[in-house]
């Protein structure tokens, strides 16, 4: 069962050109590379990253399933 969802970056949607990619450096830079690592390491019952639209927005999102993987989180992250 989903406990939380957190957005980690968003965009601006383009079906024209959107090709639904990640920009990871982007991503990377906004968070930073041990945030991206730590979500990514964690077991897919724990916590995942997803890509989510919403009308015309593209979104990176951590899902946690898991409370105690949801705390560390935000101890961690804030």
């Amino acid at each position: 069962m989903k406990s939380k969802k957190v957005e980690l970056m968003s965009w601006q949607y383009n079906p024209t050109f959107d090709t639904n990619d990640i920009d990871w450096p982007k991503l990377h830079k906004m968070i930073g590379i041990d945030r991206t690592k730590w979500i990514l390491e964690q077991s897919f019952n724990d916590c995942q990253m997803i890509l989510e639209r919403k009308d015309a927005e593209m979104a990176v999102v951590a899902e946690f399933y898991n409370e105690r993987t949801e705390l560390e989180y935000h101890l961690r992250w804030g």
